[in-house]
């Protein structure tokens, strides 16, 4: 990193780069505002494709100068050597009694108001231009062995925290599944063209889920799908708005014509392979980047198949509310 080119030249890991060698990344100048400094940033987006055939849209969302002040992705905003959250690298090297390889770069995430963090960035912009920027962490080989050494020691001291901090995000990810959404209200965001799908298994594949949705519109679409199928969720993201209206209307009048009522506000069900299936309208989740293990999968997979059968139990009582009031009409 001997060079600065805040418009050229994205700091992204290799996980984020997907497992394609040839990757198709645009670039917009001032593209976005820095989540950390909020300073406008040029912004890198591509389709990152991994080894499990899954594809995601991946974007920069801070920029060049925050990245490299703390030696993270600009797009997952991991540590770029150890692809672990900055925050438990800096514990570790607390833990290690490794003192921090730069922690005069604190001063932008330090700041305690916006002014504060451009200024800073300024700051610290002009310095990684006018000087020869090494990577600490990637390019000093005894730290980083340290670290690698003492990372096995002070693990242990770190499971229960781990694991706590572990439930608390599995729990707020699962709160951030519309289980309960719809798609007979299209979302006010127009960027938003994408569903959040749940009771998929394992044995549904990919290219079935892009078929179905591709037979709908009688045509072939760009069709990202992201999916764990061990807790059987997922998010399709296609690629114009339009696109997913129409998908979303299509979807939405086979089921008030297959219940034979005027208004559904729940998730729709839809059959693919047989297997039924649950949409509705969502922000799409870069569920690609996160580590699933046994437990968080058991946890998802739970709430999931409750929220099936409740859905199920819900149908089942309007549509005998339903009959009910059709023959008392009649009478």
């Amino acid at each position: 990193m001997s060079n600065y080119h805040d418009d050229t030249t994205p700091a992204v890991c290799d996980s984020c780069l997907g497992s394609n060698p040839y990757i198709d990344m645009k670039r917009q100048l001032n593209g976005a505002e820095c989540k950390i400094c909020s300073k406008p940033f040029t912004v890198f987006k591509w389709n990152a494709e991994f080894q499990d055939g899954t594809k995601s849209l991946k974007k920069t969302v801070i920029c060049l100068t925050c990245a490299r002040s703390k030696n993270r992705c600009q797009s997952c905003l991991l540590d770029l050597t150890f692809g672990i959250p900055i925050e438990m690298r800096d514990k570790l090297f607390k833990l290690a009694k490794l003192k921090d390889f730069n922690s005069t770069n604190d001063i932008v995430s330090n700041a305690t108001n916006t002014t504060s963090r451009l200024y800073n960035s300024n700051l610290l912009e002009e310095k990684f231009k006018s000087e020869q920027i090494n990577d600490h962490l990637v390019d000093n080989d005894h730290l980083k062995s340290t670290l690698q050494s003492n990372l096995q020691n002070t693990i242990n001291i770190k499971d229960d925290n781990k694991l706590k901090n572990n439930k608390e995000y599995i729990l707020s990810l699962i709160k951030s599944f519309p289980l309960n959404g719809n798609l007979l209200y299209t979302p006010k965001n127009i960027k938003i063209k994408s569903f959040f799908f749940f009771g998929n298994t394992s044995s549904l594949l990919t290219s079935q889920i892009k078929d179905y949705f591709n037979n709908l519109l009688s045509s072939k679409n760009d069709i990202i799908i992201s999916i764990v199928t061990k807790a059987n969720f997922g998010y399709i993201e296609f690629k114009t708005r339009q696109i997913a209206e129409n998908i979303a209307s299509v979807i939405y009048k086979k089921q008030l014509k297959s219940k034979n009522i005027d208004k559904y506000i729940l998730p729709c069900l839809i059959i693919i392979s047989n297997i039924p299936i649950r949409v509705a309208w969502s922000i799409k989740s870069n569920i690609s980047t996160i580590n699933y293990d046994d437990n968080d999968l058991k946890r998802i997979t739970s709430v999931i198949d409750k929220q099936l059968i409740k859905l199920a139990k819900q149908d089942s009582g309007k549509h005998k509310q339903l009959v009910g009031s059709k023959i008392s009409k009649q009478s």
